[in-house]
């Protein structure tokens, strides 16, 4: 209304003026919150879907590092079952070769053996 104006009021009544102007400034306050208020609102959602974010993220971040945990301590035990098996493998190489030298040992012995019988015979 044209005439709801608080200089136009203000000829009638000093009093009517002051509402005048306090209904005009909540009516522009209520067609400002009207797009505000959403905004707000939407502000609020992010907030709080940032902080479940954030939340799920620390969750990961501990369960990687739990998992981080697991994984060097399952590689220092396979590298130990690893340095174990070399070392039974070399062991093994090892008494493979005293082997083979024991085999060669008695057979040279057998040979010595029947040319003692045949060096005693005579």
């Amino acid at each position: 209304d044209p005439e709801f104006n608080p200089d136009k009021v203000v000829q009638k009544s000093v009093a009517a003026a002051g509402l005048c102007a306090w209904v005009i400034n909540l009516h522009r306050y209520h067609q400002v919150f009207l797009i505000v208020g959403p905004k707000q609102q939407a502000v609020q959602d992010a907030q709080q879907e940032l902080f479940e974010a954030r939340e799920r993220l620390q969750y990961l971040k501990s369960k990687i590092n739990n998992l981080e945990d697991k994984l060097a301590d399952i590689q220092a035990e396979f590298e130990h079952a690893v340095a174990e098996k070399q070392k039974c493998q070399k062991e093994a190489d090892k008494t493979s070769f005293t082997i083979d030298l024991a085999h060669r040992l008695v057979n040279g012995l057998a040979n010595e053996n029947i040319r003692w019988r045949e060096s005693v015979q005579r």
